[in-house]
């Protein structure tokens, strides 16, 4: 080999060498680095995402319980407050004299049972006795009463002391006491503790 080609051969493993230790101790880490960084970006990138997407949540949750909290404070005033069961039987006897029916109250303490925390259901039973039209304008006043009862049965039947076939129309609409009917309902009222 001659001296040209010998000096060409040196020149050119050194610059292989010098970028062979550029790429190794420069490039190659910073390769790395860059590499870690993207993947910490991503990382960020999804995290703020999800943070982005509960701060959503919390404005349509917090949009709600605003929109919701008027109709809660309504709701609220259906359930009766405990302390009033005077007030409350008090109402339903006003209702019954009102509609000129006989009723018995058979409010169930023993029955109640906790439905969350500071509300209550109390199982109430009305028997009513009275013309039936007397009593359907009775349960249509309870139902305008502003608390929440739930009927859960409903029975009537005839107390009449005359002959089926002679009572079939005249049970629903005479007043006599000889064609009354009796309606035994069975209800689930709703309380709350008093603040």
């Amino acid at each position: 080999m001659n001296s040209k080609t010998k000096s060409f051969l040196f020149f050119l493993s050194f610059n292989i060498i010098i970028i062979l230790i550029i790429i190794i101790f420069f490039i190659s880490p910073d390769i790395f680095q860059i590499k870690r960084l993207s993947e910490a970006i991503y990382e960020e990138r999804i995290r703020l995402e999800s943070l982005y997407n509960q701060g959503l949540v919390l404005k349509k949750v917090r949009e709600e319980l605003n929109r919701i909290t008027p109709q809660a404070e309504v709701l609220q005033s259906l359930f009766i407050p405990k302390g009033q069961e005077l007030v409350f039987i008090t109402t339903l006897e006003e209702l019954a004299l009102k509609n000129k029916i006989e009723q018995e109250i058979n409010l169930d303490l023993l029955q109640q049972k906790e439905i969350e925390k500071g509300y209550k259901v109390i199982p109430l039973r009305l028997v009513l006795k009275g013309n039936f039209l007397k009593i359907l304008k009775y349960l249509l006043e309870l139902e305008r009463l502003d608390y929440y009862l739930n009927i859960d049965s409903l029975h009537l039947e005839s107390i009449s002391k005359t002959p089926y076939r002679d009572r079939l129309l005249s049970d629903l609409y005479s007043s006599s006491k000889e064609s009354q009917i009796q309606a035994i309902i069975s209800l689930l009222s709703y309380w709350r503790e008093t603040p």
